[in-house]
């Protein structure tokens, strides 16, 4: 008996040799771009997959968050994405693929940055290709169908283009800023000044008089009390 199939096996059965979905609804209204068959292999040192969690958080002015996404989306098949979407004007330096269907890509300059959030609300995965609407009116008819349209394994979006989260600062790497030290050592006044040297004890501080005009009624009733009067 045959080993039973995964759940890709499967999916590349009974969609793979779907080249479109969204060609009965977009056809002759938007414009079609199928993957070729051969991309330029990429450098996995600058084009990387993290399978393990996937974050949004950079402080780079020049990566863009990059989501929805088919899960078959290669580094290469994304470069070739952008590349063709903006007429060659955007190479991407790196790209960080994430799981489900997100990625952070990192540009040359602003000015690729600009015309990559210019593609906001115009990109639309196919299962091998994607659609790239070029006026307002297609970009309407575009999200108007997908929100109507459900197809498996295919964003119920269209593709998103978002600046990263600036990365918090860790609390332990968030320094106070310096306390003065205050020292009771001898020749300060009022209780600040340098701090006695190491291995001694300053003084105690004097004690303060209070003349007896100014001393509180129960005190000096105490005091009164206390004192002998000199026969007359």
């Amino acid at each position: 008996m045959p080993p039973p199939k995964t759940a890709e096996q499967s999916w590349e059965d009974m969609w793979g040799h779907i080249v479109s979905a969204y060609k009965k609804h977009l056809a002759g209204r938007l414009v079609y771009y199928e993957f070729p068959a051969h991309l330029p292999q990429a450098d996995r040192s600058k084009f990387q997959v993290q399978n393990g969690g996937w974050r949004q958080h950079s402080n780079d002015p020049n990566q863009v968050f990059v989501g929805h996404m088919t899960f078959e989306t290669t580094p290469e098949r994304l470069r070739y994405t952008l590349h063709t979407a903006t007429r060659g004007s955007v190479r991407p330096t790196s790209i960080m693929q994430f799981p489900k269907g997100c990625c952070l890509v990192t540009l040359g300059n602003e000015e690729e940055v600009n015309l990559v959030h210019q593609l906001e609300g115009r990109l639309l995965f196919d299962y091998n290709g994607f659609w790239l609407a070029t006026n307002e009116e297609q970009q309407v008819f575009m999200n108007t169908c997908v929100t109507a349209c459900r197809f498996p394994r295919l964003p119920r979006k269209w593709v998103t283009f978002e600046a990263p989260r600036p990365m918090a600062v860790p609390t332990n790497q968030i320094r106070s800023p310096p306390q003065s030290v205050r020292g009771g050592g001898r020749g300060s006044a009022g209780g600040s000044g340098t701090s006695s040297p190491a291995g001694t004890q300053s003084p105690p501080p004097a004690p303060r008089l209070t003349p007896a005009g100014d001393m509180p009624l129960l005190s000096r009733r105490v005091s009164d009390a206390n004192t002998i009067s000199p026969p007359c």
